[in-house]
C-alpha cells in the first residue's frame, strides 16, 4: 500500500510539473506575441506620425520647384538663385533621409499610384506627361502622382 500511495503520489507532482511546465511554455508565448504586437503598433505609429508631417512639407517642396523651373532669364545662375537651389535640394535630401521616395511615372500608369488628370492622343494607359510628382513612405502612398496617360489613339 505504502508503494501503491508513493507511485500515485509521483504521478500527480508528475501530472502537475507537466501542467506548470505547459502553463509557463503558454505564458512565454503569450508574452512573446504581445511584444510582436507593441512593436508592430510602435512602427504604425511612428509611420503615421512620419507621413503626417511629410504631408504637410510637401507643398512647400512643390512650390519651390515651382519656382525654380521659372527663374527669369536674367537671375538663371545669380547667387541668390544658387542659393534656394541649395536650399531645395537640402530639403529634399532630408525628405529623403526620412524615407520619402518618389513614385515611378514611367510606363503604364498604376492607379494605386497615379491619379489620372486627363488623357491625350497616345498609346493606352501610358504616362505621357507628369503633372505633379507623387510619393510614398515605404508601400503607403502619400501623395499619388497627377499624370497624362495616352488614350488609345
Amino acid at each position: 500500500m505504502n508503494d501503491q500511495n508513493q507511485n500515485t503520489e509521483e504521478t500527480n507532482l508528475e501530472q502537475e510539473l507537466q501542467d506548470m511546465t505547459n502553463m509557463a511554455k503558454r505564458a512565454m508565448a503569450d508574452l512573446q506575441n504581445y511584444k510582436r504586437q507593441v512593436e508592430e503598433e510602435r512602427r504604425t505609429l511612428m509611420t503615421m506620425s512620419k507621413v503626417s508631417i511629410l504631408s504637410e512639407i510637401l507643398p512647400a517642396v512643390d512650390n519651390l520647384q515651382r519656382a525654380l523651373n521659372h527663374v527669369p532669364a536674367e537671375m538663371q545662375g545669380n547667387e541668390w538663385t544658387k542659393g534656394i537651389e541649395a536650399i531645395t535640394k537640402q530639403l529634399e535630401a532630408v525628405l529623403t533621409n526620412s524615407g520619402l521616395e518618389v513614385i515611378a511615372t514611367q510606363g503604364i500608369s498604376d492607379p494605386n499610384m497615379h491619379e489620372v488628370i486627363t488623357t491625350i492622343p497616345g498609346p493606352q494607359d501610358q504616362i505621357l506627361e507628369v503633372i505633379e510628382a507623387g510619393y510614398k513612405v515605404g508601400d503607403k502612398v502619400i501623395r499619388p502622382a497627377k499624370v497624362v496617360v495616352g488614350n488609345g489613339q
